[in-house]
């Protein structure tokens, strides 16, 4: 799973990828969001003086923690659907809302 983190740019190191645009004090962008850190970009990130940039992280979820956000998924689909389970088509489309919001937590630290 990737989250978005600021970080000051002294401790930006090579092979992190930007998670929004670099822009410098006049608004110019010295970096694209996706961009790829290399030492060079990094010592121009300082040379313009921008202070801090934003990353994605990669966080690896233990399978507890995957389990816990699926119930809690369950949980919430539960509460919103409670007074519709006699509804076929209803109870067919909280499993379909359901697969969508999970999809990605089996393979999320793949």
């Amino acid at each position: 799973m990737k989250q978005i983190i600021t970080i000051d740019v002294e401790n930006a190191e090579t092979g992190m990828h930007l998670a929004s645009d670099a822009i410098d004090g006049q608004g110019v962008c010295m970096l694209c969001v996706g961009s790829v850190l290399t030492g060079s970009t990094i010592d121009g990130l300082k040379k313009r003086n921008i202070q801090q940039i934003t990353i994605y992280e990669s966080v690896i979820l233990s399978e507890e923690q995957i389990l816990e956000m699926k119930t809690a998924i369950k949980n919430e689909l539960d509460h919103k659907f409670k007074y519709l389970e006699d509804y076929p088509a209803l109870n067919r489309l909280k499993q379909v809302f359901y697969n969508f919001r999970t999809k990605d937590l089996d393979t999320i630290n793949d």
